[in-house]
This record gives C-alpha cells, sequence and structure tokens, in this order.
C-alpha cells in the first residue's frame, strides 16, 4: 500500500525514517500509545485498549468498547487540532508544532485538563 506505515516507536520514530515528535509528545503525556497509520496523516494516538477490525494499519476501531483514538490534523487555514474519534469531537485549533498547545487540547479532549 503507498503510504503505509509498518510501524512506529514510541519516541515518534516510523518504519519511514519520519520523527513525529508532537504526537509523541501528546502520546506521553496523556498516557497514550502511538499506533502507525500512514506516512501522509502520521500516527494515531490511543488511550486505553486498541481494538480494530480489519487489516492494520487501517483497521476500523470497534465502537463504544472504549477504545479512544486520538488524531493530530491540520485544517485548511494550516492550523492544527486534536480529533476524538470516538465522540467525533475536535479541540480548538492552535498553531502547528506549539507542542503545550497540543497537548493541553488533547487533555481537554480527555477531560484531563491540567
Amino acid at each position: 500500500m503507498a503510504g503505509e506505515m509498518s510501524w512506529i516507536k514510541q519516541d515518534g520514530t516510523d518504519s519511514d525514517g519520519n520523527v513525529w515528535e508532537t504526537h509523541a509528545a501528546i502520546a506521553k503525556a496523556v498516557g497514550g500509545y502511538l499506533r502507525p497509520f500512514d506516512q501522509y496523516q502520521g500516527p494515531y494516538i490511543t488511550v486505553g485498549g486498541d481494538v480494530v477490525v480489519g487489516i492494520p494499519p487501517y483497521g476500523v476501531p470497534a465502537q463504544h468498547l472504549g477504545v479512544v483514538r486520538l488524531w493530530l490534523c491540520n485544517d485548511e487555514d494550516g492550523l492544527c487540532y486534536i480529533y476524538r474519534e470516538d465522540i467525533d469531537k475536535s479541540s480548538f485549533a492552535f498553531f502547528c508544532g506549539n507542542t503545550d498547545a497540543a497537548i493541553a487540547e488533547a487533555r481537554a479532549l480527555l477531560g484531563r485538563e491540567e
């Protein structure tokens, strides 16, 4: 598959040699775990268990089983936001590369504001 990410280390280094530093910082801050997705979108972050149906890394998440996936996304204005898949909710936008803002928004989506 074009763009497939075979694996990712928890420091953010993936199978293509890319480093996803912000993703890794968010995962560490919220007690999550990086999971491979693809080299364009990047990895996703699971908090708690991860149950998928289908072939990794593109498997569909099981719904309503406490599976929480967070995605770091870009919008059309070049800003970033965090998307929480299980409740279909996005964070407020922040400047891409602002790791502190990314962590704060991820915590807010998880109800763990500090």
